[in-house]
């Protein structure tokens, strides 16, 4: 347990006679490096991790968690979740923060929640809102208008979205498969822009689902280029998962190759018996592309 996007020493540090609001005593310490666990006292003041020292005065803490015989750690990181709808409804996100999830990344598969538009966007948000019960103060058309609902609302959890591919093609091309016009290309590169300037931590695909799999290669690589010069991650669900799991993953690397963007492979495995054997093939494929950089 620890704050919300705070970050801790890997060895214990000194500390000066400050007070703290919470001091966790006791416990051994996993700082989340891979480095062995530690005995340390864990002093937090707000919402900050401020001291990892060998003994904290309990006298110098508004309160103390005894941690003797368990383990202290900061927040986990959900990298795959799709609650950028359900947040909405589970403000506190008891099943995220009862597990020590405290930061999420939503939007993956290439569907995000946001933006919505056009006639059949405002459509799906009014319906979305009756079949969940939602405020109906609710309104949010594009992420910072989303993010700032959220903030409003006050949620439990930190909230990282990921622009979906599906949603944007979606609102410029619906679910036909073909190519996208030139003009089409522009208005989905503009929105993509759009999102990364309003917060958006990255990209993501689902080219195993329609429309994201009716996106053709040269249009991803212009997208996820525009990620990648913000430095923002591309989350791909994959093409296929079984039969052409090599190739597939295959595709995911030289995008990376040829865009320089950081690549993160969503649900990274070999489904059905006759395609177990390629698990090593995989592995090796990700080892490598890690190697070349």
């Amino acid at each position: 347990m620890a704050a919300m996007g705070a970050t801790i020493s890997s060895m214990p540090v000194s500390c000066s006679s400050k007070s703290f609001d919470v001091v966790i005593k006791g416990g051994t310490v996993f700082d989340g490096t891979g480095k062995p666990g530690f005995k340390a006292d864990v002093g937090i003041s707000a919402d900050t991790i401020t001291a990892v020292a060998d003994d904290i005065s309990s006298g110098r803490a508004r309160k103390v968690i005894d941690a003797q015989g368990l383990c202290v750690s900061p927040g986990f990181i959900d990298i795959h979740s799709h609650s950028d709808s359900s947040i909405i409804s589970y403000p506190t996100a008891d099943s995220r923060v009862l597990q020590g999830v405290t930061t999420e990344v939503t939007g993956n598969c290439g569907g995000s929640i946001v933006p919505v538009e056009g006639e059949d966007g405002r459509q799906w948000l009014k319906e979305w809102k009756e079949e969940n019960e939602i405020d109906s103060e609710c309104e949010f058309s594009d992420p910072a208008s989303y993010f700032d609902y959220l903030e409003r609302t006050g949620i439990s959890v930190n909230h990282a979205l990921l622009a979906g591919n599906g949603t944007l093609r979606s609102i410029a091309a619906g679910s036909q498969d073909r190519a996208f016009s030139a003009d089409e290309l522009k208005s989905v590169s503009r929105s993509l822009e759009i999102c990364l300037d309003q917060g958006c931590v990255g990209f993501s695909t689902g080219l195993e689902y329609v429309p994201c799999n009716y996106s053709r290669l040269e249009e991803l690589e212009a997208l996820v280029a525009i990620a990648a010069r913000r430095d923002a991650l591309y989350a791909t669900h994959i093409r296929n998962e079984s039969a052409t799991l090599l190739e597939s993953i295959e595709e995911a690397v030289e995008m990376g190759r040829k865009t320089g963007v950081r690549v993160e492979i969503s649900h990274f495995k070999a489904a059905g018996k006759p395609n177990w054997n390629k698990q090593e093939a995989a592995l090796e494929l990700i080892d490598s592309a890690r190697a070349e950089g």
